[in-house]
């Protein structure tokens, strides 16, 4: 069904060149630089936890969701899209000999038509089949938009695509390659790049790039995100802590956010994992590997946390790649096989599991009540979680493409990034919030010489 669409309408491919004013699009159709609403500004949305409470956005309803406008992509990759104001961004990949450029797409998010897109490096090295060069997603503050490229180096970009920075990343490697998003932290830009060897985790200027500091990680490789929280003491201070799930020989490892100090520590995840930490309610919630362990801690400790100190701790019930989500009395985490499992946050016991068709590497998200899980066969799945009980909601079934980003939440729509494009789906009946923009040329821009180049669309 998506693919019919993309070959029938919605954004069509971009053809010919020609000139263009650019200082008139930034006027018109670009982000302002006032700080527009955060919808979805980064990796597992705008708390790290994959939430967005109900009364923030409007619910999806319980009918199966319509496509509001699909949009051919230029290139392909596994990063998840972001959603701040009225534009969607996230990046692409094309090859290019044994190199990969790497670019970072603009689109408003009323009608999916392009704004800007601007290339970000060339890279190159080892990869996983199904990771790529495009799988870290950007991150962005209200003012820039920050992409990682481990090897090529963290970048920096306003919001109308112009590159503002440009930091070093030193050159590790991994066979399978880099997965982990930036995270934005009170200015900060926290990145952690896991390799076989001389892996580390790094805090950035955020308005400069320059480096505030570096601390080595003891970790052979993996592909989780850092996530930030506030936590409480034994002392009853509160302080800000990164944690990263994973590394360090198998552990949980947090990080005073500020300079860098390991705070504490607990071991029990697989060597290299992939899902990022699930944070709620003065809680974290580990999972790694196929069919490993997952365990709940505290967060606010001190030194190496021993293994008693778990609140609660199950040895196989882990997902390989997707991170799950806690909402309030039941935490939901999915199998890559398709197996959803609720278990109770508070000591772990199993409330009810329920397979899904199809298998999973985008993360769990939730809106409200409501979870959301996206096959990489196109099935979009809506469930409602009782405590005693799946209850079904709906099923989107799209097709056609593979889909393994996860999905973004804003203003009551998803937006979801495919194989080859970017498609936005709401409830049945309903349109975007604000009236659609006119089509407007894509801008392309060089950062060799800063050409400009409009692409006018095809009609």
């Amino acid at each position: 069904m998506l693919s019919q669409i993309i070959a029938s309408g919605g954004c069509s491919p971009n053809t010919g060149v020609a000139e263009f004013d650019f200082d008139a699009v930034l006027q018109t159709n670009t982000p302002r630089p006032d700080k527009p609403a955060m919808h979805w500004p980064a990796w597992r949305g705008p708390r790290g936890t994959g939430v967005v409470e109900s009364e923030e956005q409007r619910p999806l309803g319980r009918d199966p969701l319509e496509i509001r406008w699909s949009c051919e992509l230029s290139g392909g990759g596994n990063s998840s899209p972001i959603a701040v104001g009225d534009f969607i961004l996230l990046t692409s990949e094309m090859p290019k000999g044994e190199t990969a450029v790497v670019r970072l797409h603009c689109h408003d998010r009323r009608t999916g038509e392009p704004v800007w897109e601007v290339k970000v490096a060339e890279t190159s090295g080892s990869t996983h089949r199904k990771n790529g060069h495009a799988s870290s997603t950007p991150a962005c503050d209200g003012e820039r938009v920050f992409v990682s490229l481990p090897g090529s180096g963290l970048f920096g970009f306003d919001l109308t695509g112009r590159r503002i920075w440009e930091a070093p990343l030193p050159a590790v490697r991994h066979e399978w390659g880099f997965a982990s998003s930036p995270l934005v932290e009170d200015g900060r830009v926290i990145v952690v790049c896991d390799a076989q060897t001389d892996s580390y985790i790094a805090a950035f200027d955020a308005g400069n790039g320059a480096l505030l500091w570096k601390t080595p990680r003891s970790s052979r490789g993996g592909w989780t995100s850092p996530v930030a929280c506030t936590a409480r003491t034994a002392a009853g201070s509160e302080r800000r802590e990164v944690i990263v799930n994973g590394g360090g020989g198998g552990s949980v490892i947090s990080y005073d956010s500020t300079i860098g100090a390991e705070l504490w520590r607990h071991h029990g995840t697989t060597d290299i994992a992939c899902p990022t930490a699930i944070l709620g309610n003065d809680v974290v919630v580990s999972s790694s590997g196929g069919n490993g362990p997952v365990f709940a801690l505290k967060t606010g400790g001190s030194g190496l946390v021993p293994n008693h100190a778990a609140l609660w701790r199950q040895p196989a019930a882990g997902p390989y790649v997707p991170t799950g989500v806690l909402l309030g009395e039941r935490l939901f985490l999915l199998l890559d096989s398709g197996m959803v499992q609720c278990f109770d946050p508070i000591d772990g016991a199993l409330q009810w599991k329920h397979r899904l068709r199809g298998n999973f590497s985008a993360s769990l998200t939730a809106l409200g009540d409501q979870v959301i899980a996206l096959s990489e066969q196109g099935d979009l799945y809506i469930f409602g979680g009782q405590v005693n009980r799946y209850e079904l909601h709906c099923v989107t079934r799209l097709g056609g493409d593979r889909f393994t980003a996860t999905p973004a939440i804003a203003e009551g729509a998803l937006i979801l990034r495919s194989d080859r494009a970017l498609l936005s789906l709401g409830p049945p009946g309903e349109v975007a919030s604000t009236p659609a923009a006119p089509p407007v040329p894509a801008i392309r821009t060089s950062p060799s010489d800063r050409t400009l180049e409009a692409v006018p669309r095809a009609t």
